[in-house]
């Protein structure tokens, strides 16, 4: 009977040892082609932490991709984000580094923003359209995030977009 036991409480913890959780913060963003395009970026897990900023640098990406505007809040429109949290600011740099950073205010976990910003490529993928960028053009490029704890501690996560257009930061595995 003791075996038997032991053999059920084996299987159990081998059985157990192959799903690992996630663990630590997690902020996803995910790009949409639309007109404007848009980035839905969710506060995935991050109990106790405010999500303060928000890098996006796309001059690693697969085609080259560029901010094709520069007005970022007369793009978001007059309510842009169905959770509330509000974009208070939105700066972009360009000069070879197509980057924007955005700052929030009451960005907590579980929480959802839209950004929309146009972007084309610059041609270097080599497609004839370069107003819109297609599957696998925004690869490469990176984004970070910056959080902050209740008790004032910051924590910075980055994470790149992969060939769907999806950028998962601080995503790892507890072990």
């Amino acid at each position: 009977m003791r075996l038997f036991i032991l053999g059920l409480l084996l299987i159990g913890v081998l059985g157990s040892a192959g799903t690992a959780q996630a663990c630590g913060p997690e902020v996803r963003i995910r790009f949409a082609e639309e007109s404007p395009d848009r980035f839905r970026i969710t506060f995935v897990r991050g109990p106790r932490l405010r999500l303060v900023t928000l890098n996006i640098r796309l001059d690693g990406s697969a085609a080259g991709a560029i901010f094709d505007d520069y007005d970022g809040l007369a793009m978001q429109g007059p309510q842009p984000n169905a959770s509330g949290v509000p974009i208070r600011s939105i700066k972009y740099r360009a000069a070879g580094q197509e980057t924007v950073t955005l700052a929030f205010d009451g960005f907590t976990e579980k929480g959802v923003v839209d950004f929309r910003s146009d972007l084309d490529d610059n041609g270097r993928a080599g497609d004839p359209d370069q107003n819109h960028l297609v599957d696998g053009e925004l690869a490469g490029a990176s984004a970070e995030a910056t959080l902050v704890a209740t008790n004032g501690r910051r924590i910075t996560i980055q994470g790149r977009f992969d060939q769907q257009g999806v950028a998962r930061l601080g995503e790892r595995a507890c072990v």
